[in-house]
């Protein structure tokens, strides 16, 4: 059997994996096409585990296709088992990381409600910039295209929240960034200080309107 006659076998049985019809598939597009490039790239290996046709007929060549689709199968469920053993990983970091946002969050609400002022440490200068967000009291500070942009005239209880939540956990800090986090406390932030545009809101009742906000966005995920 020609290498032409090895190829077009080849991608008649690949084909049902493109198409998605596979079973061993499960309906999952995104693992459908992970394994149709697993599958490609293991082309010489698959075809080389094959025995080749005794002859050039019609059964021959079918049986032939048949045992290559096999093979597919075989690694596609390979593939399966790596990829669900990848996404209870993904899914174990997930929950991991939100449990630990709402835990900060009501470590942080305990703070504020304690007439603790820590964010008064900062420098008046203190902005955040970073994840795409940007929050400061210089209007004329640099940003790019796409950055989300607050200006408060005392950024600081913001600011602290913010560098708070990230330095508490390297997991929670890539989780806020994967979700748009740091861009959600800010919409949320400026919304408030909208509000408040005749005279600039209490501290306090910004941080813990944030931290509710916030807590509700952690159900919901």
């Amino acid at each position: 059997m020609d290498e032409r006659a090895k190829n077009k076998a080849f991608n008649r049985a690949l084909s049902p994996f493109h198409a998605g019809t596979v079973p061993e598939l499960e309906g999952d597009d995104d693992l459908r096409g992970h394994c149709v490039e697993v599958l490609k790239s293991e082309r010489e290996a698959i075809l080389a585990s094959i025995t080749e046709p005794e002859d050039d007929s019609y059964d021959s060549k079918t049986r032939y296709e048949e045992a290559v689709k096999q093979q597919m199968i075989r690694i596609v469920l390979r593939e399966r088992r790596k990829w669900k053993r990848q996404a209870n990983r993904e899914c174990a970091r997930q929950n991991r990381a939100k449990i630990k946002f709402h835990h900060e969050l009501e470590v942080l609400r305990a703070a504020v409600n304690a007439r603790e002022t820590p964010w008064r440490t900062l420098k008046m200068t203190a902005e955040w910039g970073g994840a795409g967000v940007i929050i400061t009291a210089n209007s004329k500070r640099p940003r790019g295209e796409s950055d989300f942009f607050v200006q408060m005239a005392d950024p600081r209880p913001v600011v602290w929240l913010l560098v708070t939540l990230r330095d508490a956990d390297d997991e929670l800090s890539h989780w806020m960034r994967d979700h748009a986090v740091y861009e959600k406390i800010a919409r949320v932030a400026a919304e408030i200080w909208e509000r408040h545009s005749g005279s600039p809101p209490n501290e306090r009742e910004l941080l813990n309107e944030v931290i509710d906000r916030m807590s509700g966005f952690w159900e919901q995920t």
